[in-house]
């Protein structure tokens, strides 16, 4: 598999998807994000894959139904991330220079719950 489409459920009927294409045959870690990770409807999403591209994630328990027939799902077995690949990452990445301030890191909230919008909201 070369193009994968990596989600996960965004719940109310939505995904968090991200688009990513392998940029070599030899290196299984030579991927390049295609799209920046984006909530969408889960449905309309689905229907609009092209043939050839795969996904990935829990949410295909409950979403496959709405999977074109021609679509790919990964095997269940790889769609949580591995710490030893999450590893051989980060290895590559040191290696190559590049550094990050570990107390900075933090969640990344793509949107307000649903009860802060419905605080924010007025209810």
């Amino acid at each position: 598999i070369d193009d994968v489409w990596a989600t996960f459920d965004a719940q109310r009927g939505e995904l968090v998807a991200a688009h990513w294409k392998r940029q070599g045959p030899t290196d299984p870690f030579a991927w390049e994000a295609m799209s920046e990770a984006t909530i969408v409807d889960a449905k309309s999403w689905a229907a609009g894959l092209a043939v050839g591209q795969a996904v990935t994630g829990p949410p295909w328990r409950r979403w496959r139904a709405c999977l074109p027939t021609e679509a790919v799902v990964v095997a269940e077995e790889f769609w949580h991330p591995q710490a030893v690949t999450v590893g051989r990452l980060a290895w590559r990445k040191h290696q190559a220079g590049h550094r990050q301030d570990h107390w900075a890191l933090g969640p990344n909230y793509m949107r307000p719950s649903a009860a802060e919008e419905k605080l924010n909201a007025g209810g």
